[in-house]
């Protein structure tokens, strides 16, 4: 006979949103402080042309985290029901996407850097694809937690990144790393 406590009811899906809501609100307010250190540091560290070519890379970058997305997320959040197959197809296909928009990334970085004419675009844009294809691997988890309602743990990791690049790239700013410090 089973003498171990019964486990607690489930928490109703009315009181599971107002969680979710209330962990992602509060994690993009942190986030949005924690990125708001990122500008008074490069304000004091940068001159304008590097602030500039720095707005530049990071356009670019997030542009290519969209395309590198291939829409796993939504896959993963709306299909009805997802099978270990399924998800591990999902991870490959967002994994190989966001390789493949990386390689784009670093393979055009010349092209960009001379479309817009500034040189030092490339080696930054060369070294934020490797951000790229990382991201990518994290796709379908963070989906997979977003479709179960669990942004308390989303929420929290996403703080935890944020918080370390952040100051990592404050520090390598600070050292005198220049532009690349926010390709940390």
């Amino acid at each position: 006979m089973d003498s171990s406590p019964p486990p607690p009811p489930a928490m109703p899906l009315r009181g599971r949103v107002l969680s979710a809501a209330a962990w992602s609100l509060g994690a993009a307010s942190v986030n949005t402080a924690l990125m708001l250190a990122l500008p008074i540091v490069l304000g004091h560290a940068f001159t304008d042309s590097e602030i500039g070519l720095t707005g530049l890379a990071i356009v670019i970058f997030n542009l290519a985290l969209i395309v590198a997305e291939c829409g796993v997320d939504a896959a993963v959040v709306q299909a009805p029901a997802l099978s270990q197959r399924a998800m591990r197809a999902l991870a490959r296909t967002s994994m190989l996407g966001g390789i493949a928009v990386a390689l784009a990334m670093a393979v055009g970085a010349d092209a960009a850097a001379a479309y817009y004419e500034q040189p030092a675009l490339a080696p930054l844009l060369r070294c934020l694809a490797g951000g790229v294809a990382l991201r990518s691997a994290s796709v379908p988890q963070r989906a997979f937690l977003q479709r179960e309602l669990r942004f308390r743990r989303m929420s929290l990791a996403e703080t935890a990144s944020v918080a370390f690049q952040t100051a990592l790239a404050c520090v390598l700013i600070l050292r005198g790393e220049g532009p690349a410090g926010i390709a940390a």
